[in-house]
This record gives structure tokens, sequence and C-alpha cells, in this order.
């Protein structure tokens, strides 16, 4: 007061409101914390202010000072706000925030496929080894399966997703790796091997005076036997030759070498049936007309005179000693 004159002061009241961030994100193990964040200050509700916030380590702490306390005589109610921060969770407690992340983690399978027509050459190995980009080698084999699985693996490094991938150590010999396929955590890795194949000719070759008799039937069919067991089958005839290619077979059945043989089916009526050659040169089919099977075009014309007569039993005893020998001969071999 002065005199008459009356002064009332009062000095405006600040505050400050501190902020403090906490990271719950193992260190930030994955690599998704970013490098600041928006806090927003409200006052009574209206945004005034808002602040990038940064910091070392797992707690961040950012002061805003300087605010009046008062408005139209009330103490200002003010209150913060974190804008939404990606792949975090956050918690609020009046100006502390959490924001929290549990490390996700997956499980990784490599699976073995082979396409050697069931290990039909016999030298699919017994085992492989598989590295995962980690480095860490399995073993795969029958007693897993040909499957492996490797658990709790971190999803994500560096805030991107980690691709998981599969190579072999020693490619068995023999074999390439044909198919890669991925699916989700799944691979699946695919080994061909060509199986060794052969051909086998069968000729069927008619041993009866060029079918003087005319008991040669149009056509027979040939059974492919593979280890005495049904394979295939074929039918012969004139027109192709008496001739036929059994192409592209197996060669091995487990590791063990097919034994291919052939039958004739229904072997027509006074022939006999005998069989040369092997796997590799190709068998070759002998069908006898005996003799006495057929009579002459012109039985008359047969020897008259006694010298002839000689001269005709000497020829005929002759014709049918070869004949006993090549069927004894040739009846040693099994097609």
């Amino acid at each position: 007061q002065n005199g008459y004159e009356i002064t009332n002061s009062r000095k405006v009241e600040k505050t400050s409101v501190t902020v403090k961030k906490t990271w719950d994100d193992s260190d930030n193990h994955e690599g998704f914390r970013p490098e600041n964040i928006t806090i927003e200050l409200y006052a009574n509700g209206t945004k005034i202010k808002e602040h990038q916030l940064t910091g070392t380590g797992n707690e961040w702490t950012y002061t805003f000072d300087n605010l009046d306390k008062y408005a139209e005589g009330k103490e200002i109610e003010y209150t913060i706000n974190e804008v939404a921060v990606d792949k975090y969770t956050t918690t609020q407690n009046g100006y502390e925030i959490t924001n929290s992340r549990k490390v996700e983690k997956v499980n990784v399978t490599v699976k073995k496929v082979w396409d050697d027509s069931d290990n039909q050459d016999g030298i699919r190995p017994d085992s492989i080894d598989v590295k995962l980009s980690n480095g860490t080698v399995v073993t795969l084999n029958e007693d897993n399966e040909w499957t492996y699985t490797i658990e709790d693996l971190d999803k994500y490094a560096d805030g991107k997703e980690i691709e998981y991938t599969w190579t072999e150590e020693n490619m068995p010999e023999g074999y390439e790796l044909s198919d890669t396929t991925v699916n989700g955590y799944v691979t699946t890795l695919t080994n061909r091997h060509e199986t060794a194949k052969i051909d086998l000719q069968v000729t069927k070759v008619w041993d009866d005076a060029n079918n003087e008799s005319g008991k040669r039937p149009s056509t027979i069919t040939i059974v492919l036997l593979a280890n005495s067991k049904y394979y295939d089958e074929v039918t012969l005839s004139e027109e192709v030759d008496w001739k036929h290619t059994f192409n592209n077979l197996p060669k091995f059945d487990n590791g063990e070498i097919i034994e291919y043989t052939l039958e004739e089916v229904d072997i027509p009526e006074g022939y006999v049936s005998a069989c040369e050659g092997d796997m590799e040169t190709g068998f070759i089919m002998h069908n006898f007309l005996g003799q006495g099977d057929h009579t002459p075009d012109n039985p008359y014309n047969n020897p008259q005179t006694g010298d002839n007569i000689v001269i005709y039993l000497i020829s005929l005893l002759i014709s049918m000693i070869g004949f006993i020998i090549s069927k004894r001969y040739l009846n040693k071999y099994d097609c």
C-alpha cells in the first residue's frame, strides 16, 4: 500500500511433468525398438506440446518444465500420451510408460525326400548331415524318418524376420539336389538319382523249313519275368519281324541285379522251344518243328530206286542227328 494505493501481487506458479519411458523387450533383442518415440502433453485434455523422446539403455526420461500450474483459478491437470509404437504393447501409469515385447520364437524343420525309385539301385546312404544357416548341423536317417526339427529359434533379428535355410553337407555320390521347397518354416530337400536301366531284345527264330507245314502261328506271346515274377509281355508277329526290345528296364532291385527271363506262352503244337543268349546280348528264342510233322507236297516224288532210297535214308539220318544235336545244345540255355 502506498497511501491510498494498494497493489495485490501474485507470482505465476510453474510446474513440470517428468516422463519416464521403460523398454521391456529383452534389451532390444529383435531390433524393433525405434530410435525415438513421440510423447504428447495435454493440459485439461487439450494438447499443448509434444516431444521426440530418445535415450540409451532401457529407461528414457524427459521433463516438460515451465508449465503453468493454474488456469481459471484451478490447478491444471496435465496428462501425457505416447504415439503408438509398432510391434509393442504399451501400458501407462501416470507419467510412466512401459513398452513391452515378448521375443517371438519359431520351430524350423528340415525333411529329406529321396527320388530314387525306393532305393532301387541300393546306393542311398544310411544317413546325411544337413546344416542350418545359423551353423547348427543335424543328422537325418531312417530312425528319425529323414526329418528333424530345431525348436525355440528367434523369429526376428535387426527388425527383420530371419530367413532360415538348409544346405546338405556332402551330396551322396550319384545323387543331385533336384528340388528345395520351403513352406513356412518347413524345408524339403529332394535328392534325385537316375536309376540304372537296360534294354532287352528278344528275337523269335522259326526252324520249320520256312513254314512248309503251314503250322506256324501268325503271332506268339512272350512274357518277360523279373526275378521269376511277371513284369511285362509282348506279342510278336511277322509284321515286327518277330523282334521286340523291352526298353528302360530297371537294372537293380534294392541294389541287386535283376534277373530277367523270358517265357513263351502256348508253344505251337508240334514245335519245340529252345533259347540262347543273355541279358546283355539279348535272347534268341528258337521254335523247332519236329520231323514227320508234315506231309510232302508231292508224296509220289519219293525215291523209287534202290540207290536213291539209300541216299534218301542217309540224308534223313543226317537231318535227324542234326536236329537232335541242335535241340540238346539249345536246351542248355534258359531264357
